[in-house]
């Protein structure tokens, strides 16, 4: 395992079994510079290896921790992602969708074949309002919703479909564009937009029911 994923922080990145505290989230990178990033992690560079890690860490985790019931379980898997990533990154092409997105897709699953070794059907996660950030580019009308109590947005998402919860955790926790979003859900955008645009009708009037103290 190269040095640039040791350490037990972001900094220094990660290494198997290490549980790594979330970071604070970063901006999203040009597309244009996290290609070149990424060619220099399947080139061998340490520095990039490191980079794309803490890039990246918070958004997978944020991700994976609103799936799964358990903290240090989310930390393991989210380490997991960039173990599988590392492993991969040979093979990766570039297929004009950020770095993001693929890293999001071995995370989905991941989580997935988490639940499956332990016989149950993934679920949504009870979280402190602090673990989840919403993106600074959405609609204001949308993230109406994701300023409610965070206990009751989890709540509420209980009255979505699988595929539903699937895409407001992708847009809003994993800070996903639509395009990101269509790529790791095999949909295409008009898809991705017309159940995000469902979803957050859904939560909106399950909102509603809250304040109106109706079951």
């Amino acid at each position: 395992m190269p040095d640039a994923v040791r350490g037990a922080s972001p900094s220094a990145s990660w290494s198997p079994g290490v549980n790594v505290a979330p970071p604070t989230g970063t901006g999203a990178v040009p597309q244009s510079d996290e290609r070149d990033l990424v060619d220099r992690a399947k080139a061998g560079d340490q520095t990039a290896l490191g980079k794309l890690f803490d890039d990246h860490y918070a958004r997978v985790y944020r991700y994976i921790r609103v799936k799964v019931s358990q903290k240090q379980d989310a930390e393991d898997l989210a380490q997991e992602v960039f173990l599988r990533m590392y492993q991969s990154l040979e093979r990766y092409q570039h297929r004009g969708v950020p770095f993001r997105a693929f890293l999001m897709q071995v995370a989905a699953n991941l989580v997935n074949d988490f639940y499956r070794k332990q016989g149950a059907s993934a679920r949504t996660a009870s979280l402190q309002g602090e673990e989840i950030d919403v993106a600074d580019d959405e609609d204001p009308a949308d993230i109406i919703v994701l300023q409610a109590s965070f206990a009751e947005v989890m709540g509420a998402m209980r009255h979505l479909t699988e595929v539903e919860r699937e895409v407001i955790q992708l847009r809003y926790a994993a800070e996903l564009s639509i395009a990101e979003t269509a790529e790791v859900m095999a949909k295409n955008e008009n898809n991705v937009k017309q159940l995000t645009y469902k979803a957050l009708v859904k939560l909106r009037k399950a909102l509603k029911q809250v304040d109106a103290g109706t079951p």
